[in-house]
């Protein structure tokens, strides 16, 4: 879904970095458990990433995990659904088409979401990534995911002091490694598909 204003969450951001999108590494991917935990002011995160594990041929039980520290702030937002769905009319050309798509994502309303509510929900439903970003610096970090279940749009805003991104096998990697797993993958698949159109 497109941002037309600033969001409160995505303002106040660590100065002097830019944001770094996860979208090669997480894109497509589920988001399969969360656990957060008050006390010790931590969040995990586990994704279900398939296409990476299997095109870097690692054991296909294999799923990411994302463990931050220091949580300071935790929201999720939820995009409501105009009801309808969005009607595409049969020989629409693309530009019709994508203007259709914005008048229904213009017509979707932010509603407050209970964070208790979103993290026991994760486990019994499908979550799809559809859009990652992170902002850090030495000190702070700032995450943003973008969230498909069905027809509802989710948006998840953590503010924390570390990140740590490791496989569920305990293995750690480093950002710079996530980043290249991801980006490994969708050379390739455009490699593929332009070999496919010559």
């Amino acid at each position: 879904m497109e941002e037309t204003k600033p969001q409160l969450d995505w303002i106040h951001l660590p100065e002097g970095v830019g944001p770094v999108s996860l979208w090669e590494s997480l894109h497509d991917g589920e988001l399969r458990a969360m656990s957060s935990n008050l006390l010790d002011r931590t969040l995990r995160m586990e994704f279900d990433v398939g296409y990476l594990i299997d095109f870097h041929g690692l054991a296909e039980e294999l799923t990411f995990i994302m463990f931050l520290q220091g949580v300071r702030s935790v929201r999720v937002v939820r995009w409501a659904a105009w009801p309808g769905g969005c009607s595409i009319p049969p020989g629409a050309t693309a530009l019709e088409q994508e203007k259709l798509v914005a008048d229904y994502h213009a017509k979707w309303r932010e509603e407050s979401e209970s964070w208790n509510t979103f993290v026991a929900s994760i486990a019994g439903g499908d979550f799809e990534v559809s859009d990652a970003t992170l902002v850090a610096d030495d000190r702070e970090l700032a995450l943003k995911l973008g969230l498909m279940q069905d027809s509802s749009y989710f948006q998840v805003f953590v503010r924390a002091e570390k990140l740590a991104v490791s496989l569920s096998d305990g293995q750690p990697l480093s950002l710079a490694e996530f980043h290249r797993l991801g980006n490994e993958y969708w050379e390739a698949f455009a490699k593929r598909s332009a070999d496919r159109g010559k």
